[in-house]
């Protein structure tokens, strides 16, 4: 398996969080990445902002966990895909149906 990783950066002064990821997203850690982001939304009223551009792989299982997981934050969080994610994986396409593209 690749390596994933991530880079967390908290923006107090606009109550938001930004997530990057780079590498490898495969479905067990997308399971426990997206359970931990509900959980931490759940808590707090903060936006976030989803990385993936890039993720050289992201199985379509791990980024339907994320949709599905975090779909009904949709209005607070806004995600950034591949160039490419139209040929890179399905569960990009899928991914980008739920939330908002970041411009």
């Amino acid at each position: 398996m690749g390596n994933l990783k991530i880079r967390i950066n908290e923006y107090k002064e606009k109550k938001l969080i930004y997530i990057k990821f780079e590498g490898a997203l495969y479905k067990k850690k997308a399971d426990k990445l997206s359970a931990d982001i509900k959980n931490y939304l759940e808590k707090n009223k903060t936006k976030l902002k989803l990385d993936f551009e890039k993720l050289k792989i992201a199985e379509k299982e791990a980024m339907e966990s994320f949709a599905s997981e975090l779909k009904n934050y949709r209005d607070r969080i806004e995600i950034s895909l591949p160039k490419n994610f139209a040929s890179n994986s399905a569960g990009f396409l899928f991914v980008a149906e739920i939330f908002k593209i970041m411009k």
